[in-house]
């Protein structure tokens, strides 16, 4: 069985890349919706 921190340490550039990914279309969608709100 695979422990967590093995994963982890293998696949760190993938979650560093989808956490990367979340937090600019959260960015994206938050502005988004000030624009929309706000005009």
């Amino acid at each position: 069985m695979i422990s967590i921190l093995d994963w982890v340490k293998g696949n760190r550039f993938l979650i560093l890349t989808y956490l990367l990914i979340v937090s600019i279309s959260t960015t994206v969608i938050y502005k988004l919706v000030f624009i929309t709100l706000y005009n």
